[in-house]
């Protein structure tokens, strides 16, 4: 039953990208963007592949786990339907029942020994759960759903974007939906899919009703917002008063750049306020990076392994925060590089991380300074994929995390340097002529006339 629900579901999913009025982008053709869904439902294959093989991945592991676990919880509805509700809403949890079905579901739920809904792997539990009931209990679906999930999150973060410029279209459509660690990790059942779409749907319905409000507008992004505060609440904080100051550049474009490190010197300046006024408690961010520091390095010293980034130990102090963070940026940008190469997916990873250094040269030093300074979404993008390069650099040591982690930042990396190259300048230093447009260019009568040419010796 199973395969025959996939082969239906992925039937209509298909139908709704080729019919879907949402999925008319501007910039981008029809036939495109469905060569992006099937990028995105090749991508999701491989997950399959991997996570179901004899050996998996570590690095793709968690999405079988999670999946397996969604399979626990749903079971509980039929032994116990007012136990699976208090599973759903986060409540009950004190309850001795709750605990040892808890423990049941798996380390993904209850590893941290937390109560709180707001958690980001019981988050994609949960979804997986509901999802069970669609599914038919067929992992290939789960990934199917996560697919489309993340396609729309995809879809919403390209419309997000500006695209006032042939430049910017491409930038776009090469952030949103080509680069190799977003495509792979957002994909299997795991926590980016849904980040994914959180965060596109907050960027897109956030710009959408500061320009024109409506009820819907309002309640999507309610739903966005709601979703990445589940998901990845630090992403939340990172991005929320970047947005904001992106809108109040946009009334007043003076000095963006300094307004935008003036905001980032706030934010930081804030967390660590908490650490001050509120030492060791929940809302304490110094503490709690801290914390996800220390519990990385306990869990892989216990397995016997070793940070491979050589991401920095956090004593706890103010002290220690500051003087990693310039490491922690250093990783994030120019790891995983030179990574054993023992698989073909690891020899990927080396090879993405080697283009990013390599577009990062060329935009260092044929950077158009000026042009980027006037752009205020370019700006916005380079502020918010350093600032989350740092909170990933102090709190992420293992490669699969890693990746998936950075992969939610790269596309505004990527767009920030492609809008700082200046073409003109890289084109000359190669010395490539740029062809210029002739509208009566025929490309068959010019293929005849050289090689008439070349039949007469010319």
């Amino acid at each position: 039953m199973g395969p025959i629900i996939f082969i239906l579901y992925l039937f209509g999913l298909f139908v709704l990208v080729l019919r879907g009025k949402f999925f008319t982008v501007e910039g981008v053709k029809k036939p495109l963007l469905l060569s992006f869904w099937i990028l995105k439902l090749a991508a999701g294959v491989c997950i399959y592949v991997i996570s179901t093989s004899s050996t998996p991945h570590k690095e793709v592991s968690s999405s079988k786990d999670f999946f397996e676990s969604s399979g626990k919880l749903y079971w509980i509805h039929t032994r116990d339907l007012p136990l699976f509700a208090d599973f759903m809403l986060g409540s009950g949890s004190n309850s001795e029942k709750y605990k040892e079905e808890a423990e049941e579901i798996g380390i993904k739920w209850y590893q941290h020994g937390e109560n709180r809904i707001i958690n980001d792997n019981r988050t994609v539990i949960r979804v997986n759960a509901l999802l069970q009931f669609l599914s038919f209990r067929f992992y290939a679906t789960h990934i199917l759903f996560m697919c489309f999930l993340s396609f729309v999150g995809s879809v919403l973060l390209f419309k997000a974007f500006p695209k006032r410029g042939r430049k910017q279209i491409y930038a776009a459509t090469v952030a949103c939906f080509l680069v190799p660690s977003l495509l792979f990790w957002s994909v299997g059942v795991l926590k980016e899919p849904l980040l994914v779409l959180g965060l596109g749907g907050f960027l897109f319905y956030f710009r959408k009703i500061m320009n024109e409000f409506s009820p819907l507008t309002l309640l999507l992004l309610i739903l966005s917002t709601l979703l990445l505060l589940c998901v990845k609440i630090d992403v939340f904080i990172v991005v929320l008063p970047m947005i904001l100051v992106f809108f109040y550049c946009q009334q007043k474009r003076r000095f963006a750049i300094l307004k935008y490190v003036a905001a980032t010197v706030l934010l930081s300046g804030f967390c660590l306020l908490t650490h001050v006024l509120l030492p060791e408690k929940q809302i304490d961010a110094v503490h709690s990076v801290t914390i996800q520091n220390q519990q990385k390095y306990n869990t892989f010293d216990e397995d016997g392994k070793l940070a491979i980034f050589g991401t920095p130990h956090l004593d706890g102090s103010i002290g220690s925060l500051v003087r990693n963070t310039p490491l922690a940026l250093y990783n994030s940008i120019t790891q995983p590089f030179a990574y054993p190469m023992d698989s073909f997916l690891k020899i990927c990873i080396n090879l993405e991380t080697v283009i990013l250094i390599l577009l990062l040269i060329i935009c260092l030093i044929f950077g158009n300074y000026r042009r980027f300074a006037r752009n205020n979404f370019a700006i916005f993008c380079t502020i918010l994929s350093i600032y989350g390069f740092f909170l990933m650099g102090l709190t992420t040591h293992e490669l699969g995390m890693f990746m998936r982690y950075k992969s939610i930042f790269l596309p505004f990396y990527v767009f920030g340097l492609i809008h700082l190259i200046d073409t003109d300048r890289v084109l000359s230093a190669f010395r490539i002529r740029k062809r210029k447009k002739d509208k009566d260019f025929d490309l068959v009568k010019s293929f005849e006339e050289r090689m008439r040419r070349m039949a007469q010796g010319r």
